[in-house]
Parts: C-alpha cells; structure tokens; sequence
C-alpha cells in the first residue's frame, strides 16, 4: 500500500496546471519526460506482478502434487489396513489363483505408481509373510499411476540408513500390521526418502516413510 501511495503522489506531482495565453482557463497537461516516467513506473509494476503471479502459480503446483503423493502413500497403506481385494478387472487386478499379499508405492525421477504385490505362482502358502515379499516386479499389478507437473521432480530416492540417490524405491505395506517393506535397503533401515522440488530449485521437502508406516514432511530442507 505504501508503495501505491507513494506512486499516486508522484503522478499528482508531476501533473500541473498551466494558464493559456489566449484565455484564462487551466489546461492540465505534462511533458514528454514526465509521460516516460509514469510509463516507465507502470512498465515495472506489471513485471513484478507478473513476476509473483508465475512464482506464486507454482508453488501451488508444488504444494498440490506433495499432498497427492502423501496422499497416496496413505492410500496404499489403508488397502493393506483393510486387505483390500478387488473384484477381477482385466488389467487392473490378478486372477483368483494370485493372491494380493500388500499394496505398494513404486516411485521413480518422474512419477510414482499404486501396485498390488502378488503371491507369484506356485509359491507357499506363506510366501507373504516372509522377506521375500514386498518387492515389485513385472509380475505384480499397476493400480493407479501418477505423473508429476513438469516443474517438479523427485530428486531423490533413498532409505536410512542405507543405500541413497536410487533410481527408484517401493514402500510396500503387507498386511494385517502393516508391516512395511522398503526397497532397496539392509538389515538396518529405518525410514524411506523421497525429495520433491521445483525445477527452479525455489522449493523442496523431504517425505520420510518409517518402518511403522508414518508419514512425515520436512519442508525446511535448504539448499535444494
């Protein structure tokens, strides 16, 4: 508002009166220069709105696609609460025989994917409770894919402790606990981390996943 002001005083100033030579009347005008100026301030003004219009529209985006991915997250994890099962769908879930033994985020640089882990064909009956089951691989279904805005990427894909800066990363929530399987990791690992940022690098945050299943963002993360 200040500055509005202070602009509305600067256009008053350099308007002023002038009295004709042939009569009496004011006529109000200004000079060339003083046309420049008013231009010139109203040439800027236009930049740095448009300016904050473009910055502000993308952390829009920013925020919008985190809650989408946490959102996710969640949802994955609330199918394996619920053991959820869904009816056959060609291409969508798997036949009777395969068993769905938790659901999963399949995260890559430009997007992530909703995946049902299946019980491989002739496997034990408790193939689903052992190690072996939470990876993703070609054998297991795609429910939902999502790709990110094109000013925003994940920069990053790692567990901790353990191996970072991965090409990709799956979180697989295996039911009734869930219990939840991360990889790649080791013996040791503790959380997932997946690192979201603009393009621009004007704004990031880390999304952790522990082995309870929580989910936490750190939106302080400096520098991007």
């Amino acid at each position: 508002m200040k500055i509005i002001k202070g602009i509305q005083r600067l256009i008053k100033n350099i308007f002023h009166t002038r009295k004709a030579k042939s009569n009496t009347r004011l006529v109000w005008g200004f000079t060339l220069v003083e046309a420049i100026v008013v231009i010139a301030i109203m040439v800027i003004l236009t930049a740095i709105l448009l300016g904050y219009s473009r910055n502000s529209e993308k952390q829009i985006i920013f925020f919008k696609e985190e809650s989408l991915l946490i959102g996710s997250i969640l949802r994955a994890k609330g199918f394996a609460i619920e053991t959820f099962q869904p009816e056959i769908n060609p291409g969508v879930v798997s036949a009777p025989s395969r068993i769905i033994c938790g659901w999963g985020i399949h995260f890559g640089s430009n997007g992530y994917s909703i995946f049902a882990d299946l019980m491989p064909q002739g496997s034990p009956s408790n193939y689903c409770n052992t190690p072996a089951a939470g990876n993703f691989n070609a054998a297991d279904i795609i429910f939902e894919t999502f790709a990110l805005d094109s000013n925003i990427i994940i920069s990053q894909l790692s567990v901790n402790p353990g191996p970072s800066n991965n090409a990709t990363l799956d979180i697989t929530f295996i039911p009734p606990d869930p219990r939840v399987v991360f990889t790649p990791s080791n013996d040791n690992t503790e959380e997932a981390i997946i690192k979201l940022k603009l393009t621009d690098n004007s704004r990031c945050s880390l999304i952790k996943v522990n082995k309870g299943g929580r989910v936490e963002v750190d939106p302080t993360v400096t520098p991007c």
